[in-house]
């Protein structure tokens, strides 16, 4: 008896559906322009809706793979249309169950599975970084590439994008997947960035989403503004900068007039555990009232004042110093003979002042910087001077690295300090002019030790660079903070408005220029992709 009811309702379904089917199409129901009405039970399966439709607007129907088979002969929900147009009810019917379509030509073609590919423009080359500062220098580079005049600090990283992200869309495909079928690994070309993958419409739609947040993430960058201030401190402050005189304006209409009036805050120095000072943007901050300050602490100089543009999470690499060079003898025996075979290999080490800087934008625009400075020098005096012969021994140094990881705001100025180096030079007095006499200018003069304190200060603000908001004026106004270095930011913003960066032997070359006179040329700072 059952079997007889299920049997009459099935039989009803198909009449009442070929009935509504017959009626729309002998109104021309098939024009892209008319509109259907179609009342579909639970009974009947999507293969028979779609084979009768195509019956009726006479186009043909083909199944690509057993996916789709699988999924069009499952029965289907209730579905009641009304008043929509051919390509509507396709998407209602195929679509919504989970397939893919394509209809030209009057053919119908339905998938289960289809092909996308995918374009990121990202570098090719994996980065690893290494550094042993006081013996040869290994850099990172592109896969079997060493590079010996460069370095990072005090860590050793690993990172390949492309191998990380194969990995990743691999596990998205495997969780997006609601059969047992076998899962294709995603298809990736390096070298055009292109990643090519196969699967169903759910798994391409999540591997689509999570590509789109990924370049949304990785194409973030970051302007970092870096002013490095060295101070020979006064005979008070052997131990250090007294921060706790340093004093800001809060008023954000201070008048700039490089005398710094002070509130006071929570505690009796501002800087905590890590020796870093973090400054709000609310407060009148600038580098002139800075060096006001370190100026009653002893004498300032500014270094170097390089401006860094950095891509999310990607590391920032300056040096300021020299390779000091030397010589290792290798002999080898070769031949029946024993011969003797002599070898030269040049090995140098770094002197000088490194930071590494790797910034890391939040979904609020707050910026977490991870950041570690360092200082060699040598550890003995005659070490320094010039050597007329060969060296054939590294010198012996001195290292002094601090490392921290902050959280800021952006735009707001982060002050490191606690790098204190203790320098012993001869310093060469005696009276003027008298002096200087040949031979009895030595009767006038004298030559005393003369022990100086120095310590280094990092001043460091971060800035968000948005491309897809900000026009070229506005990034350049970010950019330019009223100093003469208008030809590094047109550089800067030639190559960012190109979508590329500037690359020359994986450096990004500027020059920095003196404070004292911004047409003295003292250093490069040189910013590392690898």
């Amino acid at each position: 008896m059952k079997k007889s009811k299920s049997i009459f309702f099935n039989i009803a379904t198909f009449i009442l559906l070929s009935s509504v089917l017959y009626s729309a199409t002998s109104y021309g129901i098939c024009d892209k322009n008319k509109k259907f009405n179609i009342n579909i039970l639970d009974s009947v399966t999507i293969k028979e809706v779609i084979d009768k439709i195509s019956k009726s607007c006479s186009f043909t129907t083909v199944v690509k793979d057993s996916i789709a088979n699988t999924k069009l002969k499952a029965k289907s929900n209730s579905i009641n249309i009304r008043g929509l147009k051919l390509d509507k009810v396709l998407n209602i019917l195929v679509e919504d169950n989970g397939l893919f379509y394509d209809f030209e030509d009057d053919v119908l073609r339905i998938y289960g599975n289809k092909i996308k590919t995918f374009k990121i423009n990202y570098v090719s080359s994996s980065r690893a970084g290494k550094s042993i500062i006081g013996a040869k220098l290994k850099g990172s580079g592109e896969e079997n590439n060493d590079n010996t005049d460069e370095n990072t600090i005090a860590s050793t990283d690993s990172f390949d994008f492309w191998d990380q992200i194969s990995d990743q869309i691999s596990k998205i495909l495997k969780s997006s997947s609601q059969d047992l079928t076998d899962i294709a690994e995603p298809i990736i070309n390096k070298e055009t960035g292109l990643i090519t993958i196969s699967g169903t419409i759910g798994q391409l739609n999540a591997v689509e989403k999570y590509i789109e947040l990924l370049k949304d993430r990785l194409y973030k960058q970051v302007l970092i503004d870096v002013s490095i201030v060295s101070v020979a401190l006064s005979q008070s402050n052997k131990t250090g900068i007294d921060w706790s005189k340093f004093q800001l304006d809060i008023n954000p209409n201070s008048s700039g007039n490089n005398q710094v009036t002070y509130t006071s805050t929570d505690y009796d120095n501002p800087f905590d555990f890590t020796n870093t000072l973090n400054l709000r943007n609310t407060l009148s901050f600038s580098i002139e009232g800075l060096l006001n300050f370190l100026d009653t602490q002893g004498k300032s100089k500014v270094v170097s004042n390089p401006k860094i543009l950095a891509m999310n999470n990607q590391q920032a690499l300056i040096t300021i110093g020299d390779n000091i060079n030397y010589r290792i003898q290798t002999e080898s025996s070769t031949g029946e003979n024993n011969q003797i075979s002599v070898t030269y290999e040049i090995e140098s080490v770094f002197i000088g002042i490194l930071l590494n800087i790797t910034p890391e934008i939040s979904n609020d625009d707050e910026i977490t910087l991870r950041i570690n400075p360092s200082i060699s020098n040598f550890k003995y005096g005659e070490d320094e001077l010039r050597q007329d012969t060969v060296r054939v021994l590294p010198p012996d140094t001195v290292e002094k690295k601090l490392s921290t990881v902050i959280r800021t705001k952006n735009k707001n100025t982060v002050i490191l300090g606690g790098l204190i180096t203790t320098n012993n030079d001869r310093e060469q007095n005696g009276v003027p002019i008298l002096r200087s006499i040949p031979l009895l200018g030595k009767l006038f003069s004298y030559e005393s030790d003369v022990k100086t304190t120095e310590e280094l200060i990092f001043v460091i603000t971060p800035k968000i660079i948005d491309l897809e908001h900000s026009d070229e004026e506005e990034i350049r106004n970010l950019i330019d903070d009223g100093e003469d270095n208008g030809a590094v930011v047109d550089q800067i913003l030639e190559n960012m408005f190109a979508n590329e960066i500037i690359i020359k032997e994986n450096k990004f070359i500027c020059d920095i220029k003196s404070r004292e006179n911004p047409n003295d040329t003292i250093d490069k700072a040189i910013l590392n992709l690898d």
